[in-house]
């Protein structure tokens, strides 16, 4: 009876895995959207390093997000200075039920009404960070509205056995993720950002809904190109958080 079980949970699981090598980019991120959009908790650890055709400040960057429903959030990102001459603390954070964002960079503590806000208003100060993975904890778009996705080939991330897909968005470039085949985490995030590219793509989204990329008069255009390479640690999902992680501790 052991070995009839044991056989026949075998016989479920390569079905299972056989399924899942079957999925084209879209089904992929759609459980990726899934995964993060209903989960309970979400926390974890990373790091960012970006490259550029031209000298840029804060190319490297570590952070922390913490992530409970229904509206507790902490972002903690810490990015070197020019030329790498010391390093500056920011964050996103929640504290009695409200949200806050603080940087060096926009000031602070600044209120919002919404983590939708915060995230939004510190996403080019927090190097992405911000409005990448939060948004999908939110069941938003972020940086991720696309027209196209694509699957890649399959790759291994720290051990784990990982999908790739990219995504061509609606103005922020190319993102290609690595995402965990286990439980649909994504283990690493690149975002190719060509000048040239970005230009065409904003120019496509804002034919199609022209209140997209509304910049003033006189406003230049994107020039820089750069590559953006985003790794995710200790990705946990659904494990308890004790309310003191979600208070900025850099005041």
């Amino acid at each position: 009876m052991k070995s009839t079980l044991t056989l026949l949970l075998l016989i479920v699981s390569s079905a299972i895995l056989s399924a899942q090598d079957t999925l084209d980019g879209n089904a992929i991120f759609d459980r990726v959207k899934q995964k993060y959009s209903s989960c309970k908790t979400f926390s974890c650890s990373g790091s960012s390093h970006q490259t550029s055709n031209v000298p840029i400040a804060g190319n490297d960057r570590t952070f922390l997000i913490r992530f409970a429903r229904p509206n507790q959030i902490r972002v903690d990102w810490i990015k070197s200075r020019f030329m790498g001459l010391g390093t500056d603390t920011a964050s996103i954070y929640t504290e009695d039920g409200k949200f806050y964002s603080i940087s060096d960079t926009l000031g602070g503590p600044k209120s919002y009404p919404s983590i939708s806000k915060a995230i939004g208003v510190e996403a080019g100060v927090s190097g992405g960070i911000s409005y990448l993975i939060p948004p999908l904890l939110l069941g938003e778009r972020g940086y991720l509205s696309n027209w196209a996705i694509t699957r890649g080939p399959d790759s291994t991330i720290n051990g784990k056995e990982c999908y790739s897909i990219s995504l061509e968005t609606k103005g922020f470039g190319i993102y290609t993720f690595e995402i965990a085949k286990a439980d649909f985490s994504i283990l690493r995030a690149t975002q190719d950002s060509d000048a040239d590219v970005l230009n065409l793509q904003r120019e496509r989204a804002q034919k199609e809904n022209p209140a997209l990329f509304n910049d003033p008069p006189g406003t230049p255009k994107p020039s820089i190109s750069s590559k953006s390479v985003i790794t995710f640690h200790d990705v946990t999902f659904d494990a308890f958080i004790p309310n003191e992680e979600f208070n900025n501790t850099k005041k």
